[in-house]
């Protein structure tokens, strides 16, 4: 795991502190250990997996920044997808069981960096984005909360029924 991290996301994480976006996902057959590239066990400092590790990385790098006038803020969102369908993993997760939806939202993927039918840039096309339109996005202050976010999202994922 950590051999993977070092390789693949921490370039990425110190690409998104200087202001890029970025996302790391994997892909593959049910079984060949996407979940434990991901997550690991979170509970294990030696064999967490590579969203852990990026989770710390990123809350050491914001915990040595002194400047005065920079204000910042975390949000996580979890995305699964399965069988070709969206998934919010994060659904529900910090709010109380009575808000929790019974019928999850429909996830869309949108683009909306450039005009659907006239291909131009849209108004304001540089704060736009790609996005996931109805994922929860939860706001975090440390390690502690994304992990607790991970533990409760375990929860949530499907997996293959042999």
């Amino acid at each position: 795991q950590e051999e993977v991290y070092h390789k693949t996301l921490l370039p990425l994480i110190t690409d998104t502190l200087n202001g890029f976006e970025a996302t790391c996902f994997a892909y593959g057959q049910t079984g060949t250990g996407k979940t434990y590239t991901m997550e690991g066990d979170i509970t294990s400092t030696n064999n967490q997996g590579v969203i852990p590790r990026a989770v710390q990385s990123i809350f050491a790098n914001l915990s040595q920044i002194h400047q005065v006038d920079l204000t910042y803020s975390v949000s996580v969102t979890y995305l699964e997808i399965y069988n070709e369908e969206l998934g919010d993993l994060f659904l529900g997760v910090g709010a109380p069981e009575s808000r929790v939806p019974t019928r999850p939202p429909k996830l869309m993927i949108l683009d909306d960096r450039v005009g659907a039918t006239t291909g131009k840039p849209a108004d304001g096309a540089a704060s736009k984005r790609i996005y996931c339109r109805g994922l929860n996005e939860i706001k975090v202050q440390s390690v502690e909360d994304v992990l607790s976010a991970l533990e409760k999202a375990q929860e949530r994922r499907r997996v293959s029924e042999a």
